[in-house]
């Protein structure tokens, strides 16, 4: 069993520095107007994986949500940045002025706020628990209301970015 703990570890490691590969690739390239958008959504991935990672290897419950809160920080974020990447690589990019990201950003930001605040109000996460899974102990988290509200403007967002790329898909040869 002590294999299965080294193979997941190594290959988070491994996506992790793909995605931090990747943001610094794009970030040295931005002739293209979308390869910023790009190069910050693959460093909130690459955050997602390390952060995940630390909660995986962590021992304890404290410390384990310490790491998800730390990772919600970046994972509340993509949908958000998601609907970015879609508006500029559809060339709809004057879309997103200060004004219009500072909208995108009021329910992740909300969000994360939840979550680190969790222990005075359970609106993020209603019950903490730790579980056995094979090598790993792994919270178990009851999704609270702030949760599911993060979740629906998530899919939400997703789903418009989603349909700005079809467009384009269909309008361009």
């Amino acid at each position: 069993m002590i294999w299965q703990y080294y193979i997941t570890i190594s290959v988070l490691l491994l996506a992790g520095l793909n995605s931090a590969g990747l943001a610094i690739y794009a970030w040295r390239r931005r002739s293209a107007p979308w390869t910023t958008a790009y190069a910050f959504m693959m460093a909130i991935i690459s955050w997602w994986v390390f952060t995940y990672l630390l909660q995986l290897v962590s021992t304890g419950l404290n410390a384990k949500i310490f790491w998800d809160d730390v990772q919600s920080a970046a994972s509340n974020t993509m949908g958000a940045n998601f609907l970015m990447l879609s508006l500029t690589y559809t060339h709809r990019s004057h879309w997103l002025t200060p004004r219009n990201i500072g909208l995108l950003m009021i329910v992740p930001t909300a969000a994360t706020l939840l979550a680190w605040t969790n222990p005075y109000h359970h609106l993020f996460r209603a019950s903490e628990t730790l579980y056995q899974a094979g090598p790993f102990m792994l919270p178990q988290f009851e999704v609270g209301a702030g949760q599911w509200g993060l979740l629906i403007y998530s899919y939400s967002v997703i789903a418009v970015g989603f349909g700005f790329l079809i467009q384009a898909a269909i309008r361009w040869n």
